[in-house]
């Protein structure tokens, strides 16, 4: 009975451990792609910065020009900005990353950010932007 309880036991901690590294790998990619996004955006590089985004918000902002446009028309040219949280969840076999934290801009100013991710996987599995939010 003891060896049944204390196979059961590590079966159930190895279970665990490994979904941890798992959530361990999703959050750290969610901040890399949030990382990677911020970074383009400093950069002005649209271009980099419209591929990280899903089919959908390419349609709806629709090209790497106009994210340009509304990024230098809302004065959201991020200087530096720290990720606070991450955010993690599955529903219905979708799994989607949160990331927010703050943000400074070109202009001294500050504000909040907030980045969507959906995880994709496909030959290879990738993060992408489903939306994002810098206020002032």
């Amino acid at each position: 009975m003891r060896k049944a309880f204390l196979g059961i036991l590590t079966i159930l901690v190895l279970a665990l451990s490994l979904s941890s590294c798992g959530l361990a790998d999703d959050i750290k990619s969610v901040q890399q792609v949030s990382e990677d996004f911020m970074t383009a955006l400093k950069e002005r590089d649209y271009d980099a910065a419209f591929r990280l985004f899903s089919r959908d918000l390419q349609e709806e902002i629709g090209d790497a020009a106009t994210l340009q446009s509304l990024a230098e028309a809302n004065g959201v040219l991020p200087e530096s900005w720290s990720f606070t949280n991450t955010n993690i969840s599955t529903e219905n076999g979708e799994t989607t990353g949160t990331v927010e934290g703050t943000v400074t801009y070109e202009d001294g100013g500050t504000g909040e950010l907030q980045i969507y991710t959906l995880k994709v996987e496909a030959v290879t599995t990738v993060w992408i932007l489903v939306g994002f939010n810098l206020t002032r």
